[in-house]
């Protein structure tokens, strides 16, 4: 079974009002993986953090594991 790892974010408040959500989003990721026959092997969630920049902690830690354990393998992004 293929891993697959998850990131969500929301900049404003407004966001996180609708259905662009935290909660909706990591939802909808978690549905898609599982369609897909993906484990779930991470999360990360970087709340109220503009799009703008790469400066968004979660995202590094994302990037950072994504590359350590890459090595010889392929890596998908939806």
């Amino acid at each position: 079974m293929p891993k697959c790892l998850l990131y969500a974010r929301v900049s404003t408040e407004k966001q996180a009002q609708k259905d662009l959500s935290i909660p909706a989003q990591i939802k909808a990721m978690r549905d898609f993986a599982k369609k897909q026959n993906f484990k779930v092997v991470g999360e990360y969630i970087d709340e109220g953090k503009s799009a703008k920049t790469i400066n968004r902690p979660q995202l590094k830690r994302l990037i950072a594991r994504s590359r350590a354990r890459s090595a010889g393998t392929s890596n998908k992004v939806y």
